[in-house]
């Protein structure tokens, strides 16, 4: 609580402080005290993420509500975490009206995308993609906050903490149990392969190696059942190797690494991935000459 308070209550300073009129705003900067707007907007959706943590959907909302009217920077992004804010509220309370509004943020996401010299900042395109599929199949990605919430490595926070953990743990195994009857009944094992993948990030988070490895490796070796979930089977891969580098086994650490970023391309989160995968190898001591690429890729795509 007190890193989301912190956040909100630097945020609104910022942001406070950079609307002032300029002739105060010159005293207020003449004395040390300055506001800078994005920076403010910035901490705000930090606050917002660190409620999502804990799993307070309203408190997410009304962060996530603050950040998409306040800010005109990725539009289509703060409105699609609205969105899906409101979407999973709308889920756990069963709430009518709430899944209303979460519908029409959807809709709306594709119509506020911003592109730059042509070109759409990452978080934009994929916020897109997501909204589309909800377009073209009225059915959201399962556990739409834990793909937001994996983009940003945000969960890593929360390492060890049982409380927290757990909570997400609930939910994840409630879809494992929906979903575990299509191994026998569906050729498409998406739902299924999603709410595992998240297991294992759970287990590992929990430093529970041996569970998310057989998590991850089920993931892997049924990627063939994978009909639109592509994003799922890579970041399964990159996680096999960061369990072996947290288990200090290089030498199959480097094959997971690199295989995630040589085997699989074209699927959302594809530059987050990369990210992670690059850093990780360099940490292992090995160089690539894709560092500078990708970090622009990041940025754009």
């Amino acid at each position: 609580m007190f890193d989301s308070g912190y956040l909100l209550a630097s945020g609104l300073s910022h942001i406070m402080i950079s609307h002032m009129p300029p002739k105060l705003l010159k005293i207020v900067n003449l004395i040390g005290i300055k506001g800078v707007h994005h920076i403010g907007m910035a901490n705000v959706t930090r606050a917002a993420f660190f409620h999502a943590l804990r799993c307070e959907w309203s408190e997410c909302i009304k962060y996530a509500e603050f950040i998409r009217l306040g800010s005109r920077h990725s539009p289509a992004y703060t409105t699609y975490c609205e969105a899906i804010f409101r979407y999973v509220k709308s889920v756990e309370d069963n709430d009518k009206s709430e899944m209303e509004r979460a519908v029409q943020l959807l809709r709306d996401v594709p119509s506020v995308r911003v592109r730059y010299f042509g070109k759409s900042v990452t978080l934009e395109k994929s916020a897109v993609q997501r909204a589309e599929k909800w377009a073209n199949t009225h059915q959201c990605s399962l556990l739409p906050d834990m793909d937001l919430l994996y983009q940003w490595n945000m969960l890593s926070f929360i390492r060890g903490n049982a409380i927290l953990l757990n909570r997400f743990m609930d939910r994840i195994m409630v879809q494992i149990d929906r979903y575990t009857s299509d191994l026998k009944t569906s050729d498409y094992l998406d739902n299924y392969l999603t709410a595992l993948f998240y297991k294992g990030i759970i287990h590992r988070l929990s430093l529970q190696y041996t569970d998310a490895r057989k998590c991850f490796k089920t993931v892997f070796e049924e990627e063939a059942r994978i009909s639109h979930e592509f994003a799922i089977p890579p970041q399964a891969v990159l996680e096999l190797g960061l369990v072996e580098l947290e288990l200090n086994n290089g030498d199959e650490a480097k094959m997971w690494l690199k295989k995630c970023t040589q085997d699989y391309s074209n699927y959302t989160n594809e530059n987050f991935v990369h990210l992670r995968a690059y850093a990780a190898l360099r940490e292992l001591g090995v160089s690539t000459d894709k560092q500078t690429v990708n970090q622009n890729m990041c940025l754009y795509s």
